[in-house]
């Protein structure tokens, strides 16, 4: 170092390369947790079914009477989307790229002129691996301008200023560097030129990976020899070493063999990037005594400290990189790379080692102090000897290792080609990908979806069939199911998952197959799916599809202990609780949360329109508030007939029928598909309110409106056999549910409810408007209040005189004598004259105190 500050400067690089180190490691172990959970993320799709409920009002010779309400029941499925690209994997490859780059130009102005040679054109060979004219710019000679920039940056520090300070070298080299990073991103015309370069530019991270494995894939063996000969006799140090030694090599041969499907069983908890880790330590650990004969001749401090390091980082970016986009083609190929390199180095070194040092060994030496010095096998000759095992074995495996690297190739410039919108392109490179390597999970995955795009079924099928001969995805087969789903083919996608689930312990599949049992009705072996998923993991969508099977098996469980054990966890599953309260008769209500844009979706639609069925007296008030404030918004006018329906009888139950019966004509106009049933209810309520005269004329417009015939026939008969039970005023609102003692606005109000509650219920009706005259609203309000009511009880004569006495006071005398006329036919004929009169004569009292 030529100066305080490049020491400072050597000094924070060397830690920030540490730094960055255990960084790449926590996001290769975060890439291990997520797995394909981040590009390829589980969704979860509801299904709403109707569940008919039947709403019994009474009962008569024993025989319930009501109407049938579909309610809703969604049961959650599991699939996948199509892979996200997720962006920043690429980035950080592409920071690691140029790293390596910067610090291996920074590092070779310090060789001699024959290394600076050899590694040069090494490096120039390795840049021109980039791809760069995919960027066009420069006329699409951008590698060449990019080597020129490389061999006149570092030849300058390294002929005509090689007494540069270290500082001067870094900034110089990296500024050329930035100049053009920026050029190319200032200027190109290609969008994401720096994803463009890393996704066309895999082989320069790959040729550095398999130098940096060749580098260090000798190195644990050092490790192992320094480790066992420290202490103990020298035969004990020699067993502890063969020992290691050869668990060490069967490690290695086993994960060769299984990934060549050639071992009888899996192994688990074995990864070769952890090989690729400790081999790294190993190597930094020993890299003084490995490069000791170079002193002099390469900046070993600086080979050591920071190009180790960053090689490293490359390692490891480049396998985040592979598996976060799930390019698994590419991440096979990287565990071969690294279990081929440590096995044939591994081996032959061990093999060296105990040639040349056993003797040593014996002698307690501390042998790993000449561990490079071999005296009966030369470095040569093992480096010979670790190449021809390394071929070998590339031989053995049929070089599938390469195949699979160059479909991994396919797939990344498939990958850019989507985020670039070039889909014509990127599918061509996914289908080369799938002719390199016809069994590989990501491009079949992307083909799959071109040719569900392109309705080509049989592409789709035998594409996803491919990924199931190297590794029984979850995801594949949910997919593969899903789309049979699509396609209505059930029996086809029981058959799959049953398959699946032998081969793969997947909740998510546990789940599907539930749910394709409850298409067909096996009820028991969906209720067993559920439970399995139940014991693993009390996930949210099992509580909910149990929850929708306990709704169609009453007798599954106890409805009170399910609610509270399975119940209250999100809006779907609320909305399956409220429905099985509803079949058990459970009062069990839940009002959700008003959204502030007031758009009503789906979920909350169903939730709230269930709650309304649930007939608990203590919520409607606020179930009806809730579909007031959805109703006013025109966002939901889709939803209206939903809406109004729940509202209809939340009222009801409420005790506000005359407002219910309104209601009901409302929805007759806006939807005529359901006319009759509108007629119907109207015709159960009116049997309900013991208003036979009115259910027949209700129960004979819903026959004449296409209602099912046997079911209105029954309830006629119902009418006709007078046998209606009394009917009880149940419900909250009545005379005495008002305080004189309040404001005469409140009272007001509150006997304007009442009056305006339930025209069935004559005397409460009337007595409430005397009430409202008492407190001095006028005839006219009262009038109003009395024609809604009449008009719903056109047969009640109470009302009927009520409403023509009060016309009269109103001063609308020609009303009132249209009410005698409707009146006529209600009353006996004496009755009937002598009502008239006393009308007539109170009409000629008005008239004359007018006139005076």
């Amino acid at each position: 170092m030529n100066t305080s500050t490049d020491v400072r400067v050597f000094k924070i690089l060397s830690q920030a390369f540490l730094v960055l180190a255990v960084v790449v490691v926590g996001l290769y172990g975060y890439s291990e947790l997520t797995g394909t959970d981040l590009a390829l993320p589980w969704n979860i799709t509801t299904s709403y079914f109707p569940k008919p409920l039947f709403l019994e009002y009474f009962k008569s010779d024993g025989k319930p009477v009501g109407f049938f309400v579909d309610q809703y029941v969604n049961w959650q499925q599991y699939g996948v989307g199509n892979i996200q690209h997720i962006s920043w994997p690429g980035y950080l490859l592409l920071g690691s790229i140029t790293i390596c780059i910067w610090i291996i130009s920074t590092a070779i102005t310090y060789f001699s002129r024959f290394w600076y040679l050899i590694t040069t054109g090494v490096l120039i060979v390795l840049v021109m691996q980039l791809n760069l004219r995919e960027v066009e710019f420069w006329g699409g000679n951008n590698a060449y301008v990019a080597v020129a920039l490389i061999i006149f940056s570092t030849y300058f520090f390294h002929a005509f200023k090689p007494n540069s300070s270290l500082t001067l070298r870094l900034v110089g080299i990296g500024g050329v560097m930035l100049l053009f990073y920026l050029s190319l991103y200032l200027f190109s015309d290609v969008p994401y030129s720096g994803l463009t370069i890393v996704n066309f530019g895999l082989y320069f991270p790959v040729l550095l990976l398999a130098a940096y494995l060749l580098l260090i894939g000798p190195d644990n063996i050092f490790s192992i020899l320094k480790l066992t000969t420290t202490g103990n006799s020298g035969k004990t140090n020699l067993f502890h070493f063969i020992l290691f030694g050869v668990i060490y090599i069967s490690i290695l041969v086993m994960m060769f063999l299984d990934k060549r499907g050639d071992l009888g069983f899996e192994l688990i908890f074995i990864n070769p990037t952890i090989f690729l880790v400790l081999s790294s330590v190993s190597s930094f650990i020993c890299f003084d005594q490995k490069f000791e004969k170079y002193k002099g001749i390469l900046p070993l401090t600086v080979l050591k400290q920071w190009v180790l390091p960053a090689l490293f980082v490359l390692a490891i970016s480049l396998i985040v990189f592979a598996k976060i986009s799930i390019n698994d083609p590419l991440v096979e190929a990287i565990d071969d790379f690294i279990i081929i390199s440590h096995l044939a180095l591994g081996a032959v070194y061990f093999v060296g080692a105990f040639i040349n040092f056993t003797p040593l060994i014996i002698e307690r030496l501390d042998v790993q102090k000449v561990y490079f010095k071999p005296k009966f096998a030369p470095g040569f000759l093992l480096g010979l000897a670790s190449i021809g095992f390394l071929v070998a074995l590339f031989f053995y495996s049929n070089f599938y290792p390469i195949y699979q690297l160059r479909a991994g190739f396919y797939n990344t410039k498939g990958d850019i080609s989507e985020v670039k919108n070039e889909l014509i392109l990127a599918e061509q490179y996914y289908r080369q990908a799938v002719a390199t390597d016809f069994v590989n999970f990501k491009s079949n995955i992307q083909v799959a979806k071109y040719d569900r795009k392109n309705k080509n079924a049989a592409g789709v099928i035998k594409s996803l069939d491919n990924t199931f001969f190297k590794n029984a995805s979850p995801k594949g087969y949910s997919i593969l199911t899903n789309y049979y789903n699509s396609r209505e083919q059930g029996f086809n996608t029981m058959f799959a998952l049953k398959d699946a689930i032998r081969e793969i312990d997947s909740r998510e599949l546990r789940n599907n197959l539930s749910f394709t049992y409850r298409q067909f009705a096996f009820y028991d072996s969906a209720y067993l799916m559920l439970r399995e998923n139940w014991d693993d993991q009390n996930d949210n969508v099992t509580k909910n599809n149990l929850l929708a099977l306990s709704t169609e098996l009453i007798d599954l469980g106890n409805a009170d202990s399910l609610i509270v054990e399975l119940g209250n966890s999100d809006t779907r599953n609320k909305t399956n609780t409220v429905a099985l309260a509803n079949i058990n008769n459970l009062s069990y209500a839940i009002v959700p949360e008003l959204s502030p844009d007031t758009l009503l979706n789906q979920n909350d639609l169903f939730l709230l329109f269930n709650s309304a069925l649930n007939r608990q007296i203590e919520t409607n008030v606020d179930i009806i508030s809730a579909i007031d404030f959805y109703l006013q918004s025109p966002y939901n006018n889709g939803l209206r007939k939903y809406l109004y329906l729940a509202k209809a009888i939340s009222l009801y139950d409420l005790g506000k029928v005359t407002e219910a019966y309104a209601i009901l004509d409302l929805l007759k106009n806006i939807d005529s598909q359901s006319i009759g049933f509108y007629y119907f209810v109207q015709g159960v309520w009116s049997i309900h309110q013991n208003q036979a005269i009115l259910a027949e004329g209700y129960l004979e417009n819903a026959r004449i409106e296409g209602f099912d015939e046997t079911t209105v026939l029954n309830v006629l008969e119902v009418v006709s056999s007078g046998k209606i039970p009394p009917y009880e005023n149940r419900f909250a609102l009545s005379l005495e549910n008002y305080d004189v003692n309040q404001d005469s606005i409140t009272v007001r109000n509150k006997l304007t409810q009442i009056a305006r509650a339930n025209a069935f219920d004559e005397s409460t009706t009337i007595g409430a408007v005397n009430e409202l005259q008492k407190w001095g609203v006028s005839y006219r309000e009262c009038y109003e209040i009395l024609l809604e009511a009449w008009n719903l009880n056109r047969f009640s004569v109470e009302l009927g005189q009520a409403y023509i006495l009060n016309a009269v006071e109103t001063g609308i005398s020609q009303y009132a004598i249209e009410g005698l006329q409707r009146i006529r036919s209600l009353m006996p004929p004496m009755a009937f004259s002598r009502f008239e009169e006393t009308v007539k004569a109170r009409i000629d009292e008005k008239r004359n105190q007018f006139f005076e």
